[in-house]
Protein backbone atom coordinates (compact mmCIF):
# COMPACT_ATOMS: atom_id res chain seq x y z
CA UNK A 1 0.00 0.00 0.00
CA UNK A 2 1.31 3.68 -1.03
CA UNK A 3 -0.21 6.80 -0.76
CA UNK A 4 1.28 10.04 -2.19
CA UNK A 5 -0.36 13.59 -0.89
CA UNK A 6 1.21 16.92 -2.16
CA UNK A 7 2.82 19.01 0.19
CA UNK A 8 0.26 21.10 2.75
CA UNK A 9 -2.50 18.35 2.88
CA UNK A 10 -3.98 18.32 5.57
CA UNK A 11 -3.51 14.83 7.50
CA UNK A 12 -6.85 14.42 9.12
CA UNK A 13 -9.04 14.04 6.25
CA UNK A 14 -6.31 11.03 5.22
CA UNK A 15 -6.59 8.96 8.17
CA UNK A 16 -9.71 6.96 7.43
CA UNK A 17 -9.00 6.02 3.97
CA UNK A 18 -5.23 5.11 4.92
CA UNK A 19 -7.11 3.06 7.87
CA UNK A 20 -9.30 1.55 5.38
CA UNK A 21 -6.83 0.79 3.00
CA UNK A 22 -4.76 -0.92 6.15
CA UNK A 23 -7.65 -2.79 7.27
CA UNK A 24 -8.73 -4.10 3.40
CA UNK A 25 -4.76 -5.26 2.74
CA UNK A 26 -3.84 -6.76 5.96
CA UNK A 27 -7.25 -8.30 6.87
CA UNK A 28 -6.97 -8.50 9.89
CA UNK A 29 -8.77 -10.65 12.92
CA UNK A 30 -10.65 -8.73 15.56
CA UNK A 31 -8.39 -10.48 18.00
CA UNK A 32 -5.31 -9.26 15.95
CA UNK A 33 -7.04 -5.62 16.24
CA UNK A 34 -7.13 -5.58 19.72
CA UNK A 35 -3.63 -6.50 20.34
CA UNK A 36 -2.38 -3.84 17.29
CA UNK A 37 -1.78 0.22 18.15
CA UNK A 38 -2.55 2.33 15.97
CA UNK A 39 0.00 5.17 16.53
CA UNK A 40 -0.32 8.86 15.16
CA UNK A 41 0.57 12.01 15.67
CA UNK A 42 -1.57 15.29 16.56
CA UNK A 43 -2.69 15.91 13.16
CA UNK A 44 -4.55 12.60 12.48
CA UNK A 45 -6.28 13.06 16.16
CA UNK A 46 -9.59 14.02 15.32
CA UNK A 47 -12.46 12.79 17.07
CA UNK A 48 -14.00 11.60 13.90
CA UNK A 49 -10.37 9.37 13.33
CA UNK A 50 -10.22 8.52 16.87
CA UNK A 51 -13.78 6.97 16.65
CA UNK A 52 -13.40 5.49 13.45
CA UNK A 53 -10.17 3.31 14.86
CA UNK A 54 -11.89 2.44 17.80
CA UNK A 55 -15.08 1.38 16.39
CA UNK A 56 -12.75 -1.11 13.94
CA UNK A 57 -10.93 -2.35 17.05
CA UNK A 58 -8.01 -0.88 17.34
CA UNK A 59 -6.03 -0.05 20.05
CA UNK A 60 -5.19 3.75 19.58
CA UNK A 61 -2.24 5.78 20.65
CA UNK A 62 -2.85 9.67 19.54
CA UNK A 63 -1.41 12.89 20.41
CA UNK A 64 -5.06 15.08 20.52
CA UNK A 65 -5.87 17.44 17.57
CA UNK A 66 -4.46 21.18 19.16
CA UNK A 67 -6.43 24.30 19.37
CA UNK A 68 -9.06 25.06 21.89
CA UNK A 69 -9.33 21.23 23.01
CA UNK A 70 -5.89 20.60 25.56
CA UNK A 71 -7.41 23.98 27.41
CA UNK A 72 -10.65 22.06 27.98
CA UNK A 73 -9.24 19.08 29.06
CA UNK A 74 -6.95 20.80 31.52
CA UNK A 75 -9.66 22.85 33.35
CA UNK A 76 -11.88 19.51 33.18
CA UNK A 77 -8.95 17.74 35.97
CA UNK A 78 -9.66 18.28 39.55
CA UNK A 79 -6.35 20.34 41.06
CA UNK A 80 -5.50 17.07 43.21
CA UNK A 81 -5.45 15.54 40.19
CA UNK A 82 -2.53 17.18 38.79
CA UNK A 83 0.66 15.17 39.16
CA UNK A 84 3.93 17.60 39.47
CA UNK A 85 7.00 16.59 37.15
CA UNK A 86 9.25 19.28 38.36
CA UNK A 87 10.96 21.99 35.85
CA UNK A 88 7.28 23.94 35.44
CA UNK A 89 5.52 20.24 34.37
CA UNK A 90 2.70 18.57 35.50
CA UNK A 91 0.35 15.64 34.01
CA UNK A 92 -2.66 14.32 34.83
CA UNK A 93 -4.54 10.98 33.52
CA UNK A 94 -8.56 11.73 33.28
CA UNK A 95 -11.41 9.69 31.05
CA UNK A 96 -12.94 10.95 28.48
CA UNK A 97 -15.71 9.13 26.18
CA UNK A 98 -15.51 9.65 22.44
CA UNK A 99 -17.20 6.28 20.79
CA UNK A 100 -16.11 4.30 24.10
CA UNK A 101 -14.21 5.24 27.09
CA UNK A 102 -10.51 6.28 26.64
CA UNK A 103 -7.61 7.28 29.19
CA UNK A 104 -6.02 10.26 28.19
CA UNK A 105 -3.16 12.29 29.74
CA UNK A 106 -2.74 15.69 29.69
CA UNK A 107 0.68 17.97 30.02
CA UNK A 108 0.57 21.06 31.42
CA UNK A 109 4.20 22.92 30.77
CA UNK A 110 4.23 26.43 32.79
CA UNK A 111 5.93 29.44 30.91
Amino acid sequence: MSRIYIGKTDSGPTYIPALEAIENTLGFTPEQRAKTILRSDSGFGSDANVNRALQGGWQVLAKGKGGKRPQSYARRVADEAWQDLGNSRWVALHLHRLSMSTRHNTWYCAG
